[in-house]
Protein backbone atom coordinates (compact mmCIF):
# COMPACT_ATOMS: atom_id res chain seq x y z
CA UNK A 1 0.00 0.00 0.00
CA UNK A 2 2.87 2.11 0.93
CA UNK A 3 4.24 1.71 -2.23
CA UNK A 4 1.76 2.16 -4.45
CA UNK A 5 1.46 5.83 -2.71
CA UNK A 6 4.85 7.01 -3.43
CA UNK A 7 4.22 5.77 -7.03
CA UNK A 8 0.95 7.55 -7.24
CA UNK A 9 2.79 10.82 -5.81
CA UNK A 10 5.80 10.19 -7.67
CA UNK A 11 3.37 9.98 -11.32
CA UNK A 12 1.30 12.84 -10.35
CA UNK A 13 4.59 15.16 -9.92
CA UNK A 14 5.64 13.67 -13.33
CA UNK A 15 1.91 15.08 -15.03
CA UNK A 16 1.89 18.32 -13.15
CA UNK A 17 1.14 21.06 -15.19
CA UNK A 18 4.66 22.98 -14.96
CA UNK A 19 6.31 19.52 -15.82
CA UNK A 20 4.43 19.15 -19.12
CA UNK A 21 5.25 22.69 -19.78
CA UNK A 22 8.98 22.09 -19.58
CA UNK A 23 8.83 18.73 -21.93
CA UNK A 24 7.07 20.73 -24.56
CA UNK A 25 9.49 23.58 -24.36
CA UNK A 26 12.16 21.05 -25.00
CA UNK A 27 10.71 19.21 -27.44
CA UNK A 28 10.15 22.40 -29.03
CA UNK A 29 13.70 23.52 -29.48
CA UNK A 30 14.29 20.37 -30.50
CA UNK A 31 12.17 20.54 -33.62
CA UNK A 32 13.19 24.08 -34.16
CA UNK A 33 16.72 23.27 -34.69
CA UNK A 34 15.94 20.08 -36.67
CA UNK A 35 13.69 22.02 -39.19
CA UNK A 36 16.20 25.37 -39.23
CA UNK A 37 18.94 22.41 -40.18
CA UNK A 38 16.39 20.48 -42.46
CA UNK A 39 16.01 24.24 -44.45
CA UNK A 40 19.74 25.03 -44.61
CA UNK A 41 20.53 21.87 -46.28
CA UNK A 42 17.94 22.19 -48.66
CA UNK A 43 18.80 25.94 -49.56
CA UNK A 44 21.90 24.97 -50.00
CA UNK A 45 21.35 21.88 -52.04
CA UNK A 46 19.09 24.45 -54.44
CA UNK A 47 21.80 26.83 -54.37
CA UNK A 48 24.28 24.55 -55.37
CA UNK A 49 22.20 23.05 -57.43
CA UNK A 50 21.56 26.31 -60.16
CA UNK A 51 24.80 28.35 -59.22
CA UNK A 52 27.34 25.20 -59.22
CA UNK A 53 28.99 23.54 -61.97
CA UNK A 54 30.22 19.66 -62.47
CA UNK A 55 32.81 18.75 -65.08
CA UNK A 56 31.51 16.60 -68.04
CA UNK A 57 34.81 14.48 -68.90
CA UNK A 58 35.66 11.51 -70.86
CA UNK A 59 38.13 9.04 -69.71
CA UNK A 60 41.48 7.86 -71.02
CA UNK A 61 44.85 6.27 -70.57
CA UNK A 62 48.24 6.48 -71.82
CA UNK A 63 51.65 6.81 -70.83
CA UNK A 64 54.29 9.77 -69.67
CA UNK A 65 56.90 9.88 -72.42
CA UNK A 66 59.60 13.05 -73.06
CA UNK A 67 58.41 15.91 -74.79
CA UNK A 68 59.97 15.76 -78.20
CA UNK A 69 58.74 12.40 -78.50
CA UNK A 70 61.03 8.98 -79.13
CA UNK A 71 62.30 8.47 -82.42
CA UNK A 72 64.94 5.62 -83.44
CA UNK A 73 68.37 5.32 -85.17
CA UNK A 74 67.48 3.16 -87.67
CA UNK A 75 70.77 0.73 -89.19
CA UNK A 76 71.21 1.25 -93.02
CA UNK A 77 72.61 -2.30 -93.65
CA UNK A 78 72.52 -5.99 -92.35
CA UNK A 79 75.61 -7.14 -90.30
CA UNK A 80 77.42 -7.76 -86.90
CA UNK A 81 77.14 -4.49 -84.50
CA UNK A 82 80.74 -4.09 -83.68
CA UNK A 83 80.56 -1.18 -81.64
CA UNK A 84 77.99 1.40 -79.78
CA UNK A 85 79.77 4.56 -78.99
CA UNK A 86 76.81 6.32 -76.64
CA UNK A 87 74.85 5.28 -73.32
CA UNK A 88 71.43 5.90 -72.04
CA UNK A 89 70.90 9.44 -71.03
CA UNK A 90 73.96 10.90 -73.58
CA UNK A 91 72.90 13.84 -75.66
CA UNK A 92 73.79 13.21 -79.40
CA UNK A 93 73.80 15.47 -82.53
CA UNK A 94 72.32 14.78 -85.89
CA UNK A 95 75.49 12.94 -87.90
CA UNK A 96 77.10 12.20 -84.69
CA UNK A 97 78.73 8.49 -84.92
CA UNK A 98 77.14 6.50 -82.41
CA UNK A 99 78.70 3.21 -83.25
CA UNK A 100 80.06 0.60 -86.20
CA UNK A 101 78.34 -2.61 -88.08
CA UNK A 102 80.69 -5.11 -89.84
CA UNK A 103 78.68 -5.48 -93.11
CA UNK A 104 80.10 -8.79 -95.46
CA UNK A 105 79.20 -8.14 -99.10
CA UNK A 106 78.08 -10.79 -102.04
CA UNK A 107 81.72 -12.03 -102.49
CA UNK A 108 82.52 -12.25 -98.78
CA UNK A 109 84.72 -8.96 -98.21
CA UNK A 110 83.96 -7.32 -94.87
CA UNK A 111 83.66 -3.54 -94.09
CA UNK A 112 82.92 -1.40 -91.09
CA UNK A 113 79.89 1.25 -91.75
CA UNK A 114 79.61 4.06 -89.12
CA UNK A 115 75.86 4.58 -87.70
CA UNK A 116 75.41 8.35 -87.47
CA UNK A 117 72.91 10.17 -85.57
CA UNK A 118 69.84 10.56 -87.67
CA UNK A 119 68.14 13.36 -84.82
CA UNK A 120 69.61 15.77 -82.06
CA UNK A 121 68.39 14.18 -78.65
CA UNK A 122 69.32 12.26 -75.49
CA UNK A 123 69.74 8.25 -75.43
CA UNK A 124 66.60 7.18 -74.18
CA UNK A 125 67.46 2.77 -74.71
CA UNK A 126 70.28 1.42 -76.55
CA UNK A 127 68.01 -1.43 -78.44
CA UNK A 128 71.61 -3.34 -79.76
CA UNK A 129 74.72 -4.08 -78.41
CA UNK A 130 77.86 -5.30 -79.49
CA UNK A 131 78.04 -8.60 -80.85
CA UNK A 132 74.32 -8.56 -82.20
CA UNK A 133 73.25 -9.22 -85.71
CA UNK A 134 70.99 -6.80 -87.06
CA UNK A 135 69.05 -6.24 -90.09
CA UNK A 136 68.46 -3.47 -92.59
CA UNK A 137 65.57 -0.82 -90.87
CA UNK A 138 66.52 -2.51 -87.42
CA UNK A 139 66.06 0.13 -84.11
CA UNK A 140 69.96 0.32 -82.89
CA UNK A 141 69.21 3.22 -80.50
CA UNK A 142 66.31 5.17 -78.87
CA UNK A 143 66.07 9.17 -79.04
CA UNK A 144 63.96 11.23 -77.39
CA UNK A 145 64.15 14.56 -79.28
CA UNK A 146 64.89 17.53 -77.81
CA UNK A 147 67.95 20.12 -77.07
CA UNK A 148 70.46 19.93 -74.14
CA UNK A 149 68.80 21.72 -71.97
CA UNK A 150 65.15 20.55 -72.35
CA UNK A 151 64.15 18.02 -70.17
CA UNK A 152 59.72 18.34 -70.09
CA UNK A 153 57.49 15.52 -70.36
CA UNK A 154 54.37 14.97 -72.00
CA UNK A 155 51.72 12.23 -72.10
CA UNK A 156 50.23 10.38 -74.85
CA UNK A 157 47.06 9.08 -74.28
CA UNK A 158 44.45 7.21 -76.20
CA UNK A 159 40.65 7.42 -76.53
CA UNK A 160 37.95 5.30 -78.45
CA UNK A 161 37.12 7.38 -81.50
CA UNK A 162 33.59 7.31 -80.35
CA UNK A 163 34.33 10.02 -77.57
CA UNK A 164 37.42 11.14 -78.97
CA UNK A 165 35.74 13.23 -81.72
CA UNK A 166 34.41 15.62 -79.06
CA UNK A 167 38.10 16.42 -77.96
CA UNK A 168 39.93 19.64 -79.41
CA UNK A 169 43.14 21.07 -78.39
CA UNK A 170 43.01 23.67 -75.58
CA UNK A 171 41.17 21.66 -73.34
CA UNK A 172 41.70 20.75 -69.80
CA UNK A 173 42.93 17.46 -68.55
CA UNK A 174 43.35 15.90 -65.32
CA UNK A 175 46.64 13.55 -65.46
CA UNK A 176 46.36 11.10 -62.97
CA UNK A 177 49.65 8.92 -62.85
CA UNK A 178 49.30 5.19 -61.88
CA UNK A 179 52.28 5.48 -59.00
CA UNK A 180 50.79 8.32 -57.47
CA UNK A 181 47.90 8.28 -54.91
CA UNK A 182 44.99 11.16 -55.74
CA UNK A 183 43.31 11.25 -52.78
CA UNK A 184 46.46 12.52 -50.99
CA UNK A 185 48.41 14.44 -54.07
CA UNK A 186 45.90 14.78 -56.50
CA UNK A 187 46.34 15.03 -60.19
CA UNK A 188 48.82 16.87 -62.70
CA UNK A 189 47.58 19.39 -64.77
CA UNK A 190 47.51 19.64 -68.19
CA UNK A 191 46.02 20.88 -71.77
CA UNK A 192 45.04 19.19 -74.47
CA UNK A 193 47.81 19.75 -77.38
CA UNK A 194 46.41 17.43 -80.54
CA UNK A 195 44.05 14.94 -81.08
CA UNK A 196 44.94 12.81 -84.32
CA UNK A 197 42.03 12.73 -87.04
CA UNK A 198 42.45 9.62 -88.02
CA UNK A 199 42.53 6.11 -85.91
CA UNK A 200 45.80 5.54 -84.57
CA UNK A 201 47.08 2.61 -86.11
CA UNK A 202 48.32 -0.82 -84.15
CA UNK A 203 52.12 -0.18 -85.67
CA UNK A 204 52.24 3.55 -84.77
CA UNK A 205 51.49 2.38 -80.63
CA UNK A 206 54.01 -0.43 -81.02
CA UNK A 207 56.59 2.38 -82.30
CA UNK A 208 55.59 4.48 -79.29
CA UNK A 209 55.22 2.06 -76.12
CA UNK A 210 57.14 -0.91 -77.37
CA UNK A 211 55.61 -3.41 -76.62
CA UNK A 212 52.09 -5.61 -77.37
CA UNK A 213 51.48 -5.76 -73.94
CA UNK A 214 50.97 -1.99 -73.44
CA UNK A 215 49.26 -1.89 -77.42
CA UNK A 216 46.94 -4.12 -75.60
CA UNK A 217 46.03 -2.58 -72.77
CA UNK A 218 45.25 0.82 -74.03
CA UNK A 219 43.73 0.12 -77.16
CA UNK A 220 41.47 -2.74 -75.73
CA UNK A 221 39.98 -4.03 -78.82
CA UNK A 222 38.84 -0.96 -79.56
CA UNK A 223 39.68 1.58 -82.09
CA UNK A 224 41.24 4.50 -80.51
CA UNK A 225 42.42 8.29 -80.99
CA UNK A 226 46.07 9.68 -80.14
CA UNK A 227 45.88 12.71 -77.49
CA UNK A 228 48.81 14.78 -77.37
CA UNK A 229 48.55 16.48 -73.69
CA UNK A 230 50.52 19.50 -72.68
CA UNK A 231 51.91 18.85 -68.64
CA UNK A 232 51.94 22.38 -67.49
CA UNK A 233 55.12 23.52 -65.61
CA UNK A 234 55.13 24.81 -62.03
CA UNK A 235 58.23 26.14 -60.26
CA UNK A 236 56.43 25.17 -56.44
CA UNK A 237 56.71 21.64 -56.94
CA UNK A 238 59.21 18.58 -56.91
CA UNK A 239 58.32 17.52 -59.86
CA UNK A 240 58.01 20.64 -61.95
CA UNK A 241 54.71 20.08 -63.00
CA UNK A 242 51.16 21.75 -61.32
CA UNK A 243 49.41 19.47 -59.48
CA UNK A 244 45.58 19.77 -57.92
CA UNK A 245 47.41 19.95 -54.85
CA UNK A 246 49.71 23.07 -53.72
CA UNK A 247 52.47 20.87 -53.23
CA UNK A 248 52.14 17.40 -55.36
CA UNK A 249 53.76 14.00 -54.73
CA UNK A 250 57.84 14.62 -52.84
CA UNK A 251 59.15 12.79 -55.68
CA UNK A 252 59.80 13.84 -59.85
CA UNK A 253 57.72 11.92 -63.02
CA UNK A 254 59.61 10.02 -65.23
CA UNK A 255 59.07 8.98 -68.77
CA UNK A 256 57.50 5.74 -68.89
CA UNK A 257 54.96 6.18 -66.07
CA UNK A 258 51.18 4.63 -66.82
CA UNK A 259 48.46 7.44 -66.12
CA UNK A 260 44.97 7.78 -66.52
CA UNK A 261 42.71 11.17 -68.09
CA UNK A 262 39.98 13.19 -67.66
CA UNK A 263 39.49 15.43 -70.64
CA UNK A 264 36.91 17.91 -69.28
CA UNK A 265 34.67 18.65 -71.83
CA UNK A 266 32.19 20.94 -70.42
CA UNK A 267 30.52 21.98 -67.16
CA UNK A 268 27.06 21.98 -66.10
CA UNK A 269 24.65 22.76 -63.40
CA UNK A 270 23.97 20.07 -60.73
CA UNK A 271 20.40 20.36 -61.78
CA UNK A 272 20.57 20.20 -65.39
CA UNK A 273 21.93 16.39 -64.35
CA UNK A 274 19.11 15.80 -61.86
CA UNK A 275 16.34 16.66 -64.28
CA UNK A 276 17.72 17.21 -67.83
CA UNK A 277 15.12 18.83 -69.51
CA UNK A 278 15.31 21.76 -67.73
CA UNK A 279 18.68 22.01 -69.60
CA UNK A 280 16.83 22.21 -72.72
CA UNK A 281 14.31 24.67 -71.47
CA UNK A 282 17.14 27.11 -70.13
CA UNK A 283 18.62 27.17 -73.86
Amino acid sequence: MENNFFRREAMSEATSPDELDQIIKVTNRRSNLLVLGLSVFVIASLLWGFYGSVPVTIKGSGIIMPGGGVHYVISQHQGVVRSILVESGHYIRMGEPIGNIEITDEDGNSRMVQIKASINGRVSEVRSLPGDFVYSDERIISVVAASEDQDTLEAILFVPIEQGKSLEPGLAVHIQPTNVNKEEYGFIKGVVKQVSSYPVSRQRMLALLGTEALVSRFSDGKVVLEVEVELILSDLTVSGYQWSTPNGPPFNIYEGTLCNADFIIETKKPIHLVIPRLCLISQ
